[in-house]
């Protein structure tokens, strides 16, 4: 399973990928991740992986503008997961979707 985490806060960016690094199951179940500071560059490497997680507020291409390239070309092949330390309540979605909330 290959993941893209894309965050454009360097320390949220790092706190991620530790966590997936410090996976204990990370081989066994063939994870690798990488990251993303910049969505433009994510945007071009799409294909290369199977699971994002994306912060939904960045200055370039937001995550939810990603989120809807990544459905237009992949449809429901692709899992997609928001980060945010922002409430996702306050945003209106207009395709279906499930968040999960902590």
């Amino acid at each position: 399973m290959r993941i893209a985490v894309c965050d454009d806060d360097l320390r949220e960016l790092r706190e991620i990928m530790s966590l997936i690094e410090e996976y204990p199951r990370k081989a066994a179940y063939g994870i690798s991740a990488t990251a993303f500071s910049n969505s433009e560059e994510l945007a071009e490497r799409i294909g290369e992986f199977d699971v994002f997680l994306l912060d939904y507020r960045m200055p370039d291409i937001d995550g939810f503008e990603l989120a809807k390239r990544i459905r237009e070309e992949y449809m429901t092949t692709k899992t997609i997961i928001f980060i945010s330390q922002y409430d996702l309540s306050l945003i209106h979605i207009s395709e279906p979707t499930r968040l999960l909330r902590t």
